[in-house]
């Protein structure tokens, strides 16, 4: 992950104290986590940056476009748009961690 700017973790403080700290799509109580380079946080719960209109369908880096999701909502997003892209994939994805 890129590093981030000032401006852009203050926009998230401001975004998620306005959204009440809350997932825009699940409505769960997310964390706001400044890590320190050598930590990473894996919690479902913390608040990641969501395009409204994703990149790759012509949606920009603008803060409108822009809203704080947890991560598992996130997540699940992804898979979403990656089982649209590529059908299937993410059986094949769900078999490969099984077979781990």
């Amino acid at each position: 992950m890129a590093r981030r700017t000032i401006t852009q973790w203050r926009w998230m403080l401001n975004q998620y104290m306005s959204q009440g700290g809350l997932c825009a799509t699940c409505h769960t109580l997310m964390m706001l986590v400044f890590c320190i380079k050598s930590i990473k946080v894996k919690d479902k719960r913390r608040a990641t940056i969501d395009h409204i209109l994703p990149r790759s369908r012509g949606g920009t880096d603008a803060y409108v476009n822009l809203r704080l999701i947890c991560a598992a909502c996130n997540n699940e997003i992804l898979s979403e748009q990656i089982n649209k892209q590529i059908p299937g994939a993410n059986a094949f994805i769900s078999q490969m961690e099984r077979d781990r």
